[in-house]
């Protein structure tokens, strides 16, 4: 390209803290990368402790994923079992708010540990018994109707004035 000059300058001559607050900054972002690599591993082996499962991985998505199931930037509890679809589970609060990656993940692993006979016995256990209040409650407000239409009609039928005490 003509016309376009480039000056190049020996490091002698740039401004010393530019270079200290970038290498500061790039040092920071490896020791927090190295920190997560670890934390991923650890609960990684973690899990595979626990399940006897190769398969089961802690990773952390990538903030702009397009990966069907994955939430960007969440950690995530995968299982990938050649032969079978992929398993994917986000690490997330309650509210489905972001959750930094700690021992609760374990937790949240057993809890939806689906490929676990014992897990899977549990859920169906607690639908039963979540199907059973539901019909519970449904008698209870039949129950009720009938109540308030038979005082109502009582109320109907009956031939007394109901005074106030305080009138004598």
């Amino acid at each position: 390209m003509q016309g376009t000059k480039t000056l190049y300058l020996p490091d002698s001559a740039r401004p010393a803290e530019d270079h200290s607050e970038v290498d500061a900054e790039q040092r920071q972002m490896a020791e927090e990368m190295e920190d997560i690599s670890g934390r991923l591993a650890h609960f990684t082996r973690e899990l595979q402790n626990i399940f006897n499962e190769p398969y089961v991985k802690v990773i952390l998505a990538k903030p702009k994923t397009t990966v069907i199931g994955l939430k960007g930037g969440y950690y995530h509890i995968v299982r990938i079992r050649p032969g079978t679809a992929a398993w994917v589970q986000p690490y997330e609060g309650p509210d489905g708010e972001w959750r930094d990656l700690d021992s609760g993940i374990v937790d949240v692993a057993l809890q939806a540990d689906m490929w676990n006979d014992r897990t899977q016995r549990q859920l169906r256990q607690a639908q039963e018994r979540a199907e059973a209040a539901r019909q519970r409650q449904k008698q209870r407000e039949a129950q009720d109707r009938a109540a308030e239409y038979d005082a109502r009609v009582r109320s109907m039928l009956s031939t007394q004035i109901l005074v106030p005490r305080s009138i004598k």
